[in-house]
């Protein structure tokens, strides 16, 4: 037969190297193990260090993983050969502990354990003790280099010169003592230029040391100490170019007293000395007359006059409080306070605090179209039209069943049926029964003006009876706790009831 163009383009066959792959039957998704293939791997399992998996797998046409997850499921896990011990890992046992020979050696303790006890080797149940050749030799050479030395592990000899409080050796970079000296005689980034260290390291070794900071001081001169006390302070400063603490310790160190200067000089900004005289015109006049006498600061005066324990001397114009006005602070808002008395606001806030009253609470009454403009607006926008906090229109808008402008989920609405509930049992029962939060059950009670349940509302006979004795009496014959008597008395403006027997609050009593 001719040749054709088809059988150019054929392969020629070659030999076989490797006996060609057999397919086995197929079972779902993986292939069956053959008896040939089984005894494959038992055989090589026999000189399983010799024969690789990958080898073994190359052979039968099958990935690693098969090889191995079918060997496992066939023979069961394979222990590898232990390795061998060698005499220089043997001649640590009996010496060290178990622990740091397995560290040193790189086995478990537990093989060195049965290793040592196969041998006969007795264990070795305390540490090595220290001699004083091996502690002198500590801090004069790196860890390492001891441990290599003296046999033992470096953190073992890291742990005794920590316990001997021995300074490390001073490895690649640290501080040596010549530097150490260094450091505080000069300013830090001279320190660092002669040293050749970065400004980071030395000042942090100088914080490390806790030794302060290089203040260069200029030496005084005969000349400048002849300033010093006959002019001011800041003045000196000023000539001499140096800094007021400097100066003032310099005076200070000389024993130099401030002389006196004129007023002039004072209003100028320049601290001067108080003189007797001055000191002696300190509580006979306001301490705002005698500033301006004396051409010095109101505080000055103040502070020295209190220092000396002078007593304040009021201007003519000051009056005093009436007990009229007395009543009214704690009572109307500091802001009507001092309209109707004709005082700042300050002053009625002084005087309220003096006597310990907190601030009252003003209720701001809502009126019909107050409520209509609820849910309207946002109520920060709303709260500033009506004068109102933003928490206080939040409250009344939600106290009402209104929506937020924009709400994307409906509010439910009070019907008659709930509100008529309200007040027949505790708020949380009731919240249970109508499926709402507490707080939404007390805003609507207390906005519809409904006693809560088990209380009864105060009558004047009762009222009439607090304070003509104690609390606790009142509360038994009225039936009611100890606290709400007292709270309602407080509310009142009534003072208790002093006990038989007892002196009354301010009084001294008299040693006989």
């Amino acid at each position: 037969m001719p040749d054709s163009p088809r059988a150019h383009r054929q392969k020629p066959a070659s030999p076989p190297s490797t006996p060609p792959r057999r397919r086995v039957q197929k079972a779902g998704h993986a292939y069956f193990w053959t008896k040939e293939e089984d005894r494959l791997l038992a055989k090589a399992l026999k000189s399983w260090q010799r024969t690789s998996g990958r080898e073994l797998a190359r052979r039968l046409g099958r990935s690693v993983a098969a090889v191995e997850n079918r060997r496992r499921h066939k023979f069961g896990r394979v222990q590898p050969t232990p390795r061998a011990w060698k005499r220089s890992e043997e001649r640590y046992l009996g010496i060290r502990m178990d622990p740091e020979v397995a560290r040193r050696i790189g086995r478990h303790p537990a093989v060195v354990a049965e290793h040592r006890r196969q041998l006969g080797i007795p264990a070795v149940r305390r540490r090595r003790a220290w001699t004083r050749a091996e502690d002198r030799l500590l801090g004069t050479m790196p860890d390492p280099a001891v441990g290599k030395r003296i046999g033992r592990l470096a953190s073992t000899v890291g742990e005794r010169r920590r316990k001997l409080r021995i300074t490390r050796y001073p490895q690649a970079g640290a501080f040596t003592p010549e530097e150490d000296r260094l450091l505080g005689t000069m300013s830090d980034p001279e320190t660092a230029r002669r040293l050749r260290r970065s400004l980071a390291s030395v000042l942090q070794r100088r914080q490390r040391l806790k030794r302060p900071a290089f203040e260069p001081c200029r030496p005084w001169t005969p000349r400048e100490d002849a300033l010093l006390g006959k002019r001011p302070d800041q003045e000196v400063s000023r000539r001499l170019g140096r800094g007021l603490a400097g100066v003032i310790r310099r005076r200070r160190i000389l024993g130099v007293h401030l002389e006196e200067w004129s007023a002039s000089s004072a209003r100028s900004g320049i601290i001067r000395k108080w003189t007797a005289a001055e000191k002696q015109l300190l509580g006979t006049m306001p301490d705002g007359e005698l500033a301006r006498k004396l051409g010095r600061r109101y505080q000055s005066v103040s502070r020295m006059r209190n220092l000396l324990e002078r007593p304040r001397v009021r201007p003519a114009h000051h009056r005093g409080w009436k007990a009229w006005e007395d009543q009214l602070v704690g009572v109307l808002p500091d802001r009507e306070v001092a309209r109707r008395t004709g005082r700042s606001l300050g002053a009625v806030m002084v005087r309220r605090r003096s006597k310990s009253l907190a601030p009252p609470q003003v209720f701001k009454r809502w009126t019909s179209r107050e409520n209509n403009l609820l849910g309207t607006l946002p109520d920060a926008e709303l709260a500033e039209r009506l004068g109102r906090s933003a928490g206080e229109v939040r409250k009344r808008r939600r106290s009402l069943g209104i929506p937020f402008p924009g709400a994307v989920f409906p509010v439910r609405q009070w019907t008659r049926d709930e509100e008529a509930l309200l007040g027949t049992d505790t708020d949380d029962a009731v919240a249970r029964k109508l499926k709402r939060g507490l707080r939404a059950i007390q805003h609507r009670r207390e906005l519809l003006a409904v006693p809560a349940f088990g209380r009864h509302d105060w009558t004047e006979a009762e009222q009439r009876l607090l304070g003509t004795d104690l609390d606790r009496v009142i509360a038994q014959k009225l039936g009611r706790t100890a606290v709400s008597i007292s709270h309602m008395r407080r509310h009142l403006g009534l003072p208790p009831a002093i006990p038989p027997g007892a002196a009354p609050r301010g009084t001294k009593v008299q040693a006989a």
